[in-house]
């Protein structure tokens, strides 16, 4: 089907200067729909007066889209259009903006170099205004592209530009910094103005993710979703929708399922062998802010995104939750107990302690820390203080075991007659000293039982344990630290990119299994576990 003819027309600031059009998407071939050529090296170009026309014939609606044209001169002159292709005419305007989207306090907030703020503002990417070459800022560009999207999926529009999916890193968000193979056989910078003009009709027209999005394994095959309703903007979501893709199935560890011996299990070769790839894919209404995902597969490892979507387009996802289901025979889980400490204030006070400072600091077995003034101030109290801390119970051989000075060792006895300056370094021991009595009071967990890994991939492992024999119904969540043993040079500087030069990295998990991730291929590792309750931690 014909359209109506089209001119795009933009005056020359110097009618002598040679004139470049193309779409934002890049240049405009010559061919039977331009104009024939009335200046020479400009085929679809004419000049009247002081004014260039860009004049095409038998116009389609896949002609549509954004254009530029810009004049040679020094500095470049340059004018955006949008060629809108209808039925019945075709209309071509001077691109406005919808969004004078400026993101500078995002980027000051990222700690972006201030010679670099110019980078955050959509008209002065477009008027080449930024005031620096993008070499000088190289290292910030990832938080600069990142403000820039504002955390909207600028990639549909992008795609309706023609935007090459090598380009579309930036309508959603992020950047890689090109090496010189691909600058040389590819460039992005022909369609800059296209990806330009999305998002800045993009940050008008799409919502705001939502905010904190959590997610609670509740069984074997249930997991619990919820989230915040996002910022105010000029876009508000219509719905939520919640993506759940399974990642990583895995095999029972042995000991972890002792009930499965009547039971034929395969052993896991592949990322998802054995089960049947279903991405989950849920629209809620704008009023929900929870959501409950059942009929999942038991000990799989799933990849959860929360996203705001109205009739114009979606955000996108805040950040990417992984959970991992729990084995389909696992003992019910049972509420928290809170054990009682000794009451340890009312020893003091029976046997004479009268100064408040002592009572609230010193014979306080929740108290973490104490001073030298404290010790001070105690020391005509020492012999009752520091007996009913022991409670009447020599801690000697575990504070010996953390390291204590022999004159520390002595207040763990509870068989101290006076206080004097020699005592005044244990407050620097005071916390491991601590650690000593609430493990005499009996009121914290023993140490994780039958600590396995398995289903061991290249860069993943399934860490599995059994709750402590003593205050198991205590414990509130589990915390556990690895390292690489001698890892290749490669595997050491991620480590030191992720942790930086902490020996081991701590992470928390609510309950057995847990899945450790990202970690090198061929390389040995070091685990430990403790557990944790309100009182405090087991040994590991």
């Amino acid at each position: 089907m014909r359209y109506s003819r089209a001119s795009l027309r933009t005056s020359a600031a110097t009618p002598s200067s040679g004139v470049n059009c193309r779409t934002a998407r890049g240049p405009y071939s010559p061919s039977t729909k331009c104009c024939s050529p009335l200046i020479r090296g400009s085929p679809c170009y004419m000049m009247v007066g002081d004014v260039w026309v860009l004049s095409i014939r038998e116009v389609t609606k896949a002609d549509t889209g954004a254009y530029v044209c810009q004049v040679n001169s020094n500095p470049p002159v340059q004018t955006l259009f949008r060629l809108n292709v209808e039925s019945n005419k075709t209309v071509a305007e001077k691109v406005q903006l919808r969004s004078s989207h400026n993101y500078t306090q995002c980027c000051q907030d990222a700690n972006v170099a201030t010679k670099c703020l110019g980078y955050c503002s959509i008209h002065s990417l477009l008027e080449g205004t930024v005031g620096v070459k993008e070499e000088e800022c190289e290292e910030h560009l990832g938080d600069v592209v990142r403000c820039m999207a504002d955390q909207r999926n600028h990639v549909p529009c992008c795609k309706r530009e023609n935007v090459p999916d090598i380009c579309q890193e930036l309508c959603r968000g992020e950047y890689t910094a090109q090496d010189d193979f691909v600058k040389s056989h590819f460039s992005c910078a022909d369609h800059l103005q296209a990806t330009l003009m999305c998002i800045s009709e993009g940050i008008d027209l799409l919502p705001r993710p939502p905010l904190s999005p959590v997610a609670k394994v509740l069984n074997a095959r249930s997991i619990n979703i919820s989230w915040v309703h996002p910022q105010l903007a000029a876009a508000t979501p219509e719905y939520y929708v919640i993506t759940i893709t399974p990642l990583q199935t895995f095999d029972p560890p042995e000991d972890y399922t002792a009930s499965r011996a009547n039971k034929t299990t395969v052993a896991t070769k592949g990322p998802l062998d054995g089960i049947t790839i279903q991405r989950y894919v849920t629209k809620v209404p704008v009023n929900v802010t929870t959501f409950v995902q059942k009929m999942l597969t038991p000990l799989t490892w799933y990849e959860i995104e929360v996203t705001s979507e109205n009739r114009h387009g979606s955000s996108l996802p805040p950040y990417t939750i992984r959970a991992l289901t729990r084995s389909e025979f696992e003992p019910p889980e049972v509420d928290v107990k809170n054990i009682k400490l000794p009451d340890v204030m009312s020893c003091c006070v029976r046997k004479g302690v009268t100064h408040e400072r002592c009572l609230r600091n010193l014979c306080n077995p929740h108290n973490e820390k104490i001073g030298e003034p404290d010790m001070i101030v105690c020391a005509p109290w020492a012999q009752e203080a520091f007996s009913c801390l022991a409670g009447d119970y020599d801690h000697s051989d575990c504070c010996r075991e953390r390291g204590l000075p022999d004159v520390c060792v002595e207040l763990c006895s509870g068989q101290v007659s006076k206080i004097d300056y020699k005592y005044f370094r244990c407050v620097d021991y005071f916390t491991d000293y601590r650690g000593c009595l609430l493990k005499g009071y009996g009121v914290l967990p023993s140490v994780p039982e039958r600590v396995l890994v398995s289903n061991v991939f290249a860069s993943n492992v399934l860490l599995s344990w059994a709750p402590p024999i003593n205050n198991s119904d205590s414990v509130t969540f589990y915390h556990f630290y690895y390292r690489p043993i001698k890892p290749a040079r490669g595997c050491m500087t991620k480590w030191l990119q992720d942790v930086g030069d902490i020996t081991y990295k701590g992470v928390y998990a609510p309950r057995s299994p847990h899945v450790l991730e990202n970690l090198c291929p061929d390389t040995e590792y070091e685990v430990y576990i403790q557990a944790f309750n309100s009182h405090g931690t087991s040994d590991p």
